[in-house]
C-alpha cells in the first residue's frame, strides 16, 4: 500500500522542502501468525464442543461435536473463522500428546495430556 500527500503554502518558494516531490508511505505486515495453545487434560475417546464469540457479534458460536483429533479441531475452527466477515483467514492445528511422565507419545491410549497449537 502506498499513499502520497502534498501541502501547498503561499510564500514558501525559498524553503528547501517547498519543492514538489512524491512522498510515499509503505506498510508491510510482519508475516508472523498469531498462535495459541489449547490444553486438554485426560483426553478420552469422547467428543467435545467449542463455544466462541467474535467481538463483532452478540451471540456465541457453538461448534459441531469434535473428536480429539487435530483435523477435527481445525475443521471447526476454520468454520468459525470463515463465516461472514469474522476473519476470513485459514487456520492450522498441531497436536502433541504427552503420557503420564509428561513425555511426548504417539499412542493416543497412553496420552494424559493433549496440547493443540492453533
Amino acid at each position: 500500500m502506498s499513499t502520497a500527500v502534498e501541502f501547498k503554502k503561499a510564500n514558501t518558494a525559498g524553503h528547501p522542502k517547498a519543492t514538489r516531490a512524491v512522498q510515499s508511505l509503505r506498510i508491510e505486515q510482519s508475516g508472523l501468525p498469531e498462535t495459541w495453545p489449547i490444553t486438554m487434560l485426560n483426553p478420552g475417546t469422547g467428543q467435545y464442543k467449542l463455544t466462541m464469540k467474535s467481538p463483532k457479534e452478540t451471540t456465541a458460536w457453538v461448534s459441531n461435536a469434535i473428536n480429539c483429533s487435530a483435523a477435527a479441531l481445525r475443521t471447526e475452527l476454520y468454520n468459525f473463522c470463515s463465516v461472514g466477515s469474522r476473519t476470513g483467514s485459514d487456520v492450522s492445528v498441531n497436536l502433541v500428546m504427552y503420557d503420564a511422565a509428561n513425555l511426548v507419545t504417539t499412542v493416543a491410549a497412553n496420552a494424559k495430556k493433549y496440547i493443540y497449537t492453533v
